[in-house]
């Protein structure tokens, strides 16, 4: 088997009733993730390879016609292969669905319909950081990383919305929130986060506060901010 054996995608979208999610005048947007291994896969041992992945997070287009991504797996990965977070959103940004799926070879997927995985807790990733890039409308995905993770936003404008989707029940999830040197932006946070702080407004300033993640989705405060 080749190191990094291709896998297609075929992405069809439909509601509960079988009808197409998104048209050409509204479409959905689809975004991949990797999952459980941070940017890159395992090191093959006594090498220096890397395991290739594909795409990056990115969010692609949907008109109501089924698309083709191609993925890319690792077959040092055992047994259960690699994980990805596949989210969708509809048109305004909204959030559809979430779920973490594992793929092998060629399939045709209708993501109504296809069966989640879900990343074991026990995983050799015990804890990471995740830079986000600045937004006004970030998504912090919890789904990169199976333990507890930390999200980095510098902040550069007003974050009118955020997106907080959760892993599994009794994930650790710190934000890590720094205004940049023009300062006085202000922070929405996600609709599932329950009693988070204010941020703090000076420029320069952080405001970080972690959160447990209840089987409900929902993520609760672990304690109050603390600012520097």
């Amino acid at each position: 088997m080749p190191l990094t054996p291709l896998i297609a995608l075929t992405i069809n979208l439909l509601d509960l009733q079988g009808n197409q999610i998104g048209s050409v005048g509204n479409p959905a947007l689809v975004e991949i993730a990797l999952a459980n291994y941070g940017p890159t896969l395992p090191r093959i041992a006594g090498t220096g390879n890397l395991g290739k992945i594909g795409p990056t997070a990115q969010k692609l287009l949907y008109e109501g016609v089924p698309i083709v991504v191609d993925l890319w797996g690792n077959d040092v990965i055992t047994p259960a292969g690699t994980y990805y977070v596949i989210t969708i959103f509809d048109d305004q940004l909204n959030l559809l669905q979430s779920g973490a799926y594992v793929f092998d070879g060629t399939i045709n997927a209708d993501l109504s319909t296809l069966p989640q995985s879900f990343p074991s807790a026990a995983s050799t990733v015990m804890g990471a950081e995740v830079t986000l890039q600045p937004s006004a409308t970030p998504t912090f995905n919890c789904g990169l990383v199976n333990g507890p993770v930390e999200f980095y936003l510098l902040l550069t404008e007003n974050v009118t919305a955020s997106t907080l989707l959760p892993n599994f029940a009794g994930q650790i999830v710190l934000f890590r929130l720094v205004q940049d040197a023009t300062g006085g932006w202000t922070f929405a946070w996600p609709t599932n986060v329950q009693n988070a702080s204010v941020i703090h407004s000076a420029a320069g300033s952080t405001t970080a506060q972690a959160f447990f993640v209840a089987g409900n989705g929902n993520a609760y405060p672990l304690g109050p901010a603390t600012y520097s």
